[in-house]
């Protein structure tokens, strides 16, 4: 997630506000005397027109500054995010490892998410390995192809390095893996989430440090390629209930683990089909399976620092 500093931002904003409003200004203010004082035999409806079309653009204007507000004052709350959360964790995780696996859906919905996956992604593995005495990452990525029809892209948990302990290999192992995901169609999340716990009781026995699971996507395990577009069948249902018990199960059987869950789908409401409102709902299931509500989220845009605050649990 790149963000501007707030100085310069800041700066820049106010000379540009600034100068659209004193020019709009003046020039309203410049017709306005004119007015008072031309001739009744002068095109004054004419002139009249042109002082309300500026009018009309001093108002677009502001309202243009108000969004341009706005869209700041998101990117300087974003930024508080991850600094509070990098000094909140800094401490723990200089004593313990970390090992963080990505579950996350590939297919044709989740352009927009799948952009702040991968900054996330390129930013944690540049960053943490300076300050964790062991960083490992990996990465599940579903979505069915002609390309990959098991649906799956497995990239194994493994440790990434500081870049200049092994010249940026490991770093550019995942990266390369990042640009190399293919889209797909159907999602088939349980198969992937399952994938992802397996792959963190290999390590379990070695790797002592926090483990956490993060899911990024906007449909539950209901995209069977026989079931109902509309509604979810009875035995996609069986495979939620099963993997949520498995999910309660990996966190019960280990301290410092932790399941982070983003919903990336529209927001629901009396509208939305049987299957949209039953994904909403199992995304936020998967956090309190975990006994951890509170690791759900509906904003992919604030994944960063959410990942942060989340991916340590304290003893």
């Amino acid at each position: 997630m790149k963000l501007d500093s707030p100085s310069r931002f800041t700066s820049f904003y106010e000379s540009f506000s600034d100068l659209i409003f004193a020019t709009m200004a003046i020039f309203v203010l410049l017709m306005i005397i004119f007015l008072s004082l031309i001739k009744p035999t002068e095109n004054v409806d004419a002139i009249k027109q042109e002082l309300e079309q500026a009018k009309a653009e001093m108002a677009e204007a502001q309202q243009a500054m108000q969004e341009s507000e706005f869209e700041k004052e998101k990117a300087r709350e974003q930024l508080e995010e991850v600094t509070k959360a990098l000094a909140d964790i800094e401490s723990a995780i200089q004593s313990q490892g970390l090992e963080l696996i990505v579950v996350v859906d590939v297919s044709g919905s989740m352009s927009d998410a799948l952009g702040h996956l991968e900054e996330t992604i390129r930013t944690i593995s540049k960053v943490l390995p300076k300050v964790a005495p062991e960083f490992r990452i990996g990465v599940v990525a579903y979505a069915i192809s002609d390309k990959v029809p098991n649906g799956l892209q497995v990239f194994p948990a493994q440790q990434i390095f500081p870049e200049h302990k092994d010249g940026g290999r490991s770093l550019a192992m995942i990266n390369s893996f990042i640009d190399k995901l293919v889209r797909g169609g159907l999602a088939p999340v349980d198969r992937a989430f399952l994938t992802a716990l397996d792959m963190s009781e290999q390590s379990a026995s070695q790797f002592k440090g926090s483990q956490t699971i993060m899911l990024l996507g906007d449909v539950g395990p209901y995209e069977s390629p026989n079931g109902d577009w509309t509604r979810v069948e009875h035995y996609e249902r069986q495979a939620e209930r099963q993997l949520l018990q498995q999910i309660s199960r990996w966190v019960g059987d280990r301290d410092k683990r932790s399941i982070i869950s983003l919903y990336s789908g529209e927001p629901v409401n009396n509208r939305s089909s049987g299957k949209d409102q039953a994904s909403y709902n199992f995304f936020r299931q998967v956090a309190v399976a975990a006994d951890q509500p509170q690791n759900f989220t509906q904003n992919p845009g604030k994944m960063l620092a959410y990942l942060l605050t989340a991916i340590v649990k304290e003893d």
